[in-house]
């Protein structure tokens, strides 16, 4: 359905709107809210596009690859973006 109920036979909640979804590991933050983690240095960390860059080859075409993988990309992040994370609203 367009709320997501039912996706799942066992467990029809999951993925649903307004259910938060579990995490595989707790959030970590520097001030425990909001905030970006340090090094135990203090100083900041590298950003994740940088990493990537270390373990990933420079971008390139590809042939099977195209203008609707990117569209089926959006789809599934807005619909993510679109859960609730923390607690239901009531």
């Amino acid at each position: 359905t367009y709320t997501g109920h039912c996706n799942n036979v066992k467990h029809p909640q999951n993925g649903a709107v307004y259910e938060p979804l579990r995490r595989l590991i707790a959030p970590d933050y520097e001030d425990k809210i909001s905030t970006p983690r340090v090094s135990s240095t203090k100083a900041p960390l590298p950003s994740a596009s940088d990493v990537a860059a270390l373990f990933t080859p420079s971008p390139r075409g590809h042939a099977s690859c195209s203008l609707m993988l990117a569209q089926w990309a959006s789809f599934i992040y807005d619909d993510m973006a679109h859960v609730a994370t923390n607690q239901l609203v009531k």
